[in-house]
């Protein structure tokens, strides 16, 4: 013998379901949220000098600044990682119903990675580590910036 039991009164709980479902199907607007958030995280690295967790960035070395002052360079203009603005300027971010990602779309010639290379730093040691994105060297997004994306995101969900 099968006995079913039918919850009444739930109209509310339905609806409310029937709302995130209809939100959820349609994230172009959260995801443009959050790509815009890290894409202000990312920016703020460079502005202040320092990773999006607030470690300072290391100072250029002294065998830097010559090399640059003789091959005729910009001394980053004030500011680190910021030579000719390449890098800076190439920060964006895309987003669809989807997904989104975030990043630079900056190359140099002959195919030095630099944008990586100034994330993680060289793989010599020569060149250190200035983190501008908000993720550690295994991946993983910093602390703050998940919380505050899980908070966008719960955000939208909820219709707020």
């Amino acid at each position: 013998m099968k006995i079913t039991i039918k919850a009444t009164g739930t109209e509310e709980i339905e609806a409310l379901f029937e709302k995130i479902s209809r939100r959820a199907a349609h994230m172009q607007p959260a995801m443009d949220e959050v790509g815009n958030y890290l894409q202000n995280i990312i920016e703020e690295s460079f502005e202040s000098g320092r990773s999006p967790d607030g470690e300072v960035w290391s100072p250029l070395a002294d065998s830097t600044l010559i090399k640059k002052s003789k091959d005729g360079k910009p001394v980053s203009m004030g500011k680190l990682l910021y030579e000719e603005g390449t890098l800076f300027e190439s920060i964006t971010y895309e987003a669809d119903s989807d997904s989104m990602a975030v990043g630079v779309n900056a190359y140099s010639k002959g195919d030095y990675p630099y944008p990586v290379v100034h994330q993680f730093g060289s793989k010599d040691g020569k060149t250190p580590a200035r983190r501008f994105m908000p993720i550690d060297s295994n991946g993983e997004l910093d602390d703050g910036v998940k919380e505050e994306i899980l908070d966008l995101l719960e955000d939208f969900l909820a219709g707020l």
